[in-house]
């Protein structure tokens, strides 16, 4: 700087400029290149090194993102036509800025425009994989690599393209590539490429699931790194993989042991953050609530202040506590007015008014969110909250035309196919069948593997089969059981339900039994209704041995009873078909169902009869006309015809 300060010789001065700034530049002292630079420019804006200058301004406005600055260097560096290679250099740069401004025409355009071949080719990979055209990025960075093999940049080739793998989820190819770049660059000057590939196969690890690895990974950075952002960094992840892979003690060790070591350390708001999310996790709500509460104390300025306050309502929230949830959340809205998690913030607060049961307020909530707020993805899912609520409400007209709305606004939303089927139940529950069968269709015909279209099959099945279309029913039934899906079994299951109807026995029986094999929840359904066709069949000790098998497996009800009981009685077993009959009276007899008039009381009822008939058939007529009395007791409608076997048994 003396020299620039007391010199006259221009040329001596614009070297000195230039390897300062080079100097500056190479040590990412960026401040100091800008400094520097733009003194230049100011003092000399017709120096012989102009171009230079504005290159490297360009350069520094980049790498702090100052990216309309960078942008107007560049153009001036350009503007000086300056040599081959500093403008190669420059158009670089340009494809760059663009690049960061989304501005991908322009990138394309400028990096193009680079003369030397192996630079140019370089870029448009950068290009390639920065626009997300992965698979040209790809094909182009394994051309570079096999054309330019003694490359400077034949390193940042091999890391682009592990980085490149990792995106595309080919992980297996990720971690061979970063393996080439630590069993190929090993020099001195090569230790941060290696420092990097270790943390790519750290994350490739970590996505697997392979914890452990991805741990031994994070702790190689640390061997390789002697940059301490680095170290803490790396060291930070380690915790970070422990927590994900629910190893909590660990992760809070060392989570702690950082802080002891690196107390000044700039992420040390994230891993007091961090602590908090750890305690969440294991649902310690006292001490995360202590964690964050002490992350606002230390860092009252710290961006994860709010974020902390939030992640705890949804702690509480997770664990059923509304009344905690909401206290938190109405101290957010009142605080972080502008805070980025603010929509988020007032959807969990409407959702604890839903799961809370008052509908009225979660409305005004969700309303109030739909007008006011500027997240299109939270606006997207209120509109279907909205028409739960409705529905809730029992507002039917009014969750339709919600619904109707969002697919209006919304007809390429990931919800548009659970929208599609809630209004193609909402339709078949008032019977407006061809309206529930063109949402159904809408689901089906989109053509997505998706478990919602595995439901709308099961629906638009449904439906046929309660209007009696039984051939269209078969076919959508039979398309549900081919598939790969937990549906499958119950589709499966209704087929053969159709072929009952249908009188197919035997097939019927044959899916009963291919259902059953699978030993499922789906099977012991399949079960009961095996016994309840080998009862239709008359196969009764079949349908015993069946109904036995079904009660066994934990399905019980009334109607099963019953119906076993019948299959003992026509098997000539009335001492069992009594005890079966019993059992409905005095197992569910005294159910809440059973005081409402409904089917409950009716097996009851029947049961009576049928064990008074079997006293009058065994001559035991003082048994059967305490059965029939207790029949008029009920005072239920077949009371009466109680009262007339009674009259008949009076002189028996």
């Amino acid at each position: 700087m003396q020299i620039i300060d007391e010199s006259r010789d221009v040329k001596l001065i614009d070297n000195c400029y230039k390897d300062l700034l080079k100097y500056y530049y190479e040590k990412g002292s960026y401040s100091k290149v800008l400094l520097l630079g733009r003194r230049y420019a100011k003092e000399y804006p017709k120096g012989l090194i102009k171009a230079k200058v504005h290159f490297y301004l360009g350069e520094s406005c980049y790498a702090q993102d100052e990216l309309s600055q960078a942008l107007a260097n560049y153009r001036k560096a350009l503007d000086t036509n300056p040599q081959r290679d500093l403008r190669d250099l420059i158009y670089h740069g340009l494809g760059l800025v663009y690049i960061a401004q989304g501005d991908y025409v322009k990138a394309k355009a400028n990096i193009d425009k680079i003369f030397d071949k192996e630079l140019r080719h370089f870029f448009q990979g950068i290009y390639y994989y920065k626009s997300r055209d992965y698979i040209q990025a790809l094909e182009t960075f394994n051309i570079f690599i096999r054309d330019y093999s003694q490359s400077t940049f034949m390193v940042k080739a091999y890391l682009n393209k592990a980085d490149l793998l990792y995106e595309m989820g080919r992980l297996n190819d990720a971690i061979y590539t970063y393996r080439v770049v630590l069993d190929r660059f090993t020099s001195q000057d090569q230790a941060d490429a290696a420092n990097k590939a270790h943390y790519g196969l750290a994350w490739c690890y970590l996505k697997n699931g392979q914890f452990k690895k991805a741990i031994d990974e994070f702790e190689s950075t640390l061997e390789h790194a002697n940059n301490p952002v680095v170290k803490v960094s790396s060291q930070i992840q380690i915790a970070d993989a422990y927590q994900e892979s629910e190893k909590y003690l660990q992760a809070l060790d060392m989570y702690n042991s950082i802080l002891k070591n690196y107390p000044n350390t700039i992420y040390a708001d994230y891993i007091q953050f961090q602590i908090g999310v750890t305690f969440l996790k294991q649902q310690e709500l006292e001490k995360a609530f202590m964690a964050l509460r002490s992350l606002e104390y230390n860092f009252p300025d710290s961006r994860l202040v709010p974020e902390a306050q939030y992640y705890l309502a949804v702690g509480y929230f997770s664990q059923d506590n509304y009344r905690e949830a909401k206290s938190l959340l109405e101290d957010f809205l009142e605080k972080f007015t502008g805070n980025d998690l603010i929509s988020k913030a007032s959807y969990l607060y409407g959702k604890c008014f839903y799961n809370e049961g008052d509908y009225q307020t979660a409305l005004d909530v969700f309303q109030s969110l739909l007008r006011n707020s500027r997240d299109p993805d939270i606006k997207e899912i209120v509109y279907i909250d909205i028409g739960n609520v409705y529905l809730s409400l029992r507002q039917y007209n009014r969750a339709q035309k919600t619904w109707n709305t969002f697919l209006k606004k919304y007809p390429n939303s990931d919800y548009a196919e659970s929208i599609n089927l809630y209004l193609g139940g909402l339709h078949e529950k008032e019977k407006r069948y061809q309206e529930a069968e063109s949402h159904y269709r809408k689901v089906i015909d989109a053509g997505k593997d998706s478990p919602t279209r595995d439901e709308a099959l099961l629906s638009l099945a449904h439906l046929y089969l309660d209007k009696g279309e039984l051939t269209r029913a078969k076919d959508y039934f039979q398309r549900l059981a081919e598939r790969r899906s937990p549906l499958a079994l119950k589709g499966k299951l209704y087929l053969a339900k159709v072929m009952v109807r249908e009188g197919k026995h035997s097939q019927a029986l044959e899916l009963y039994d291919d259902i059953i094999a699978e030993q499922s929840s789906i099977s012991n359904i399949a079960k009961a209704d095996k016994a309840y066709l080998l009862k239709e069949m008359k196969d009764y000790q079949g349908a015993v041995n069946i109904f036995r098998e079904t009660i066994g497996s934990g399905i019980d009800s009334a109607g099963l009873r019953f119906s076993l009981g019948q299959c003992l009685e026509k098997l000539g077993k009335n001492s069992q078909a009594v005890d079966e009959y019993f059992k409905v009276i005095y197992m569910f007899s005294s159910s809440p169902a059973a005081t409402t008039g409904n089917q409950e009381i009716n097996y009851s009822v029947k049961s009576y009869f049928r064990i008074a008939r079997i006293y009058e058939k065994e001559n035991k007529f003082d048994d059967a006309r305490m059965i029939y009395q207790k029949i008029i007791d009920l005072k239920v409608k077949e009371s009466p015809i109680a009262e007339s076997r009674l009259e008949d048994l009076t002189f028996r």
